[in-house]
């Protein structure tokens, strides 16, 4: 999945109209609640394979925290210069 994708895929899951980054953090973010995390856990079990709990998505700080949980290789989400 590339990252056009997988972040199309988790505004989807968030319900989010705007775009999201990789830096964007989840508490500046309206739609992070409790029911998004629940949908952010759907998502990365049904796409990915990856069991996550509640704590580890408590955890997470940014958008990449949650990719990296997906198992993505953030190299491929650098943009060229």
């Amino acid at each position: 999945m590339n990252a056009d994708a997988f972040l199309a895929e988790l505004a989807y899951a968030l319900q989010r109209d705007d775009s999201l980054t990789l830096d964007d953090r989840l508490k500046d973010l309206e739609e992070w609640d409790s029911l998004a995390a629940m949908g952010v856990t759907a998502l990365l079990d049904r796409k990915f394979g990856k069991r996550l709990s509640f704590d580890d998505i408590a955890r997470m700080q940014t958008v990449r925290d949650i990719a990296q949980a997906a198992g993505l290789d953030l190299w491929a989400f650098r943009t060229a210069p």
